[in-house]
């Protein structure tokens, strides 16, 4: 598994949709069980009206930092600047990020982008697939949860709770402790030898 990196992320950047479907042994016919493909995490802090290929109204994208978590080992994680998710929830995300803020009224140029800033929101989702039999087809169909609620991101908010506890103020280091020196134990005097001769025991007459 290495990191790819890549110009715009979309859900199909998490996995082969086909390929995880023939490795989890899902029948052609099977049209309810879903494989989980990973995730998409990130952080968005902006907006990028594009050039639509497909119409006059623009795409948008949500620009920040986005990448993939796989499930399968082998997988490439993707990290990329911008992010595409399917059309309802990318509407629900820009409409989180743009907030009350309008949409910009200028026409977005052919092969132009426009970029604006947003309100910086978490992007956590869970991707899989399941098979479509719709002919015609891909064979398969994304099926993509949040996970949790859409959560604005305040970027000075923990610096602000340490400002509030103390500990990004400035202190002084505690002077060190001056070090004990334990004294050794006083020695007794060793008793003092005696230096009388000994005599020499007399020998009996």
């Amino acid at each position: 598994m290495g990191t790819r990196l890549a110009s715009k992320l979309n859900v199909g950047d998490v996995s082969n949709p086909l390929a995880a479907l023939a490795r989890q042994n899902v029948a052609e016919t099977d049209t309810k069980t879903i494989v989980w493909l990973g995730n998409i995490i990130g952080k968005a802090n902006g907006l990028s009206y594009r050039s639509n290929n497909f119409g006059d109204e623009p795409s948008v994208a949500l620009t920040g930092i986005f990448e993939t978590v796989p499930a399968f080992e082998g997988d490439d994680i993707v990290r990329a600047p911008s992010l595409f998710m399917p059309r309802a929830i990318q509407a629900m995300l820009v409409e989180a990020m743009r907030g009350s803020d309008p949409a910009p009224v200028q026409s977005v140029k052919k092969g132009t982008k426009l970029d604006v800033p947003g309100k910086e929101i978490k992007i956590l989702f869970q991707v899989g697939c399941r098979r479509n039999s719709a002919t015609g087809g891909a064979g398969y169909e994304f099926v993509t949860n949040q996970v949790g609620e859409i959560e604005k991101i305040d970027v000075l908010e923990s610096l602000r709770a340490e400002l509030a506890t103390g500990k990004a103020s400035p202190q002084l280091a505690a002077p060190a402790a001056t070090p004990q020196i334990e004294k050794p134990a006083a020695e007794k005097p060793a008793p003092a030898k005696s230096t009388a001769a000994k005599k020499a025991p007399g020998k009996k007459r």
